[in-house]
């Protein structure tokens, strides 16, 4: 019996030894190139939003307004990162672009501040007169069309192109990975 266990366990380590050594042959040739992902931008989400009716803006008082949009860039991650949000405003179909916190002045007594707020998955945008007499919301005050654009920056992009003044549209349409050309996002 005991010769028996000797042979079975000899055996057993044999075969497991053999077994598990294999010869690793050379590599392979490198496959074909694979399809052209679809394009992307992974920095930067430029958001339009447009607000073409005086029915999405909330009204508070006679002199403050406002409106949330949603946002799907605007993640608490995004903002934890140090990621930044700016916002423009056009009220020419965008041909021209303003940064926000913008003043529209009626005249010289009456003037109207647009400002916004960010937070996880929102900006709210804020029209707000500098006195209590009731005046119109941003949209007929500014004659028909508001758009904003929601620019959502990484710090990747904001290392890659420092001294860029964010805050200004000629200088943040520019940049390649924001894709903003004239205005429409593409």
């Amino acid at each position: 019996m005991k010769h028996f266990s000797a042979l079975f366990i000899s055996s057993a380590l044999c075969i497991g030894l053999f077994a598990s050594c294999a010869k690793q042959g050379p590599a392979g040739d490198i496959g074909p190139q694979g399809p052209q992902g679809p394009l992307g931008n992974a920095n930067v989400q430029p958001v339009f939003d447009s607000t073409n009716s005086s029915s999405n803006w909330n009204y508070i008082t006679g002199n403050y307004w406002y409106v949330s949009f949603a946002n799907q860039y605007l993640t608490s991650s995004f903002i934890k990162s140090g990621g930044i949000a700016e916002v423009f405003m056009s009220t020419d179909n965008g041909k021209v672009w303003s940064n926000l916190p913008t003043t529209y002045y009626a005249d010289t007594v009456h003037n109207a501040q647009m400002t916004y707020t960010t937070s996880a998955n929102t900006v709210t945008l804020y029209f707000t007169w500098n006195d209590t007499k009731q005046h119109t919301d941003p949209v007929t005050t500014y004659g028909g069309t508001c758009i904003f654009n929601v620019v959502c920056i990484t710090p990747a992009v904001m290392k890659k192109y420092p001294g860029t003044n964010w805050s200004n549209y000629q200088s943040v349409s520019i940049i390649p990975e924001l894709g903003l050309k004239s205005g429409v996002r593409e």
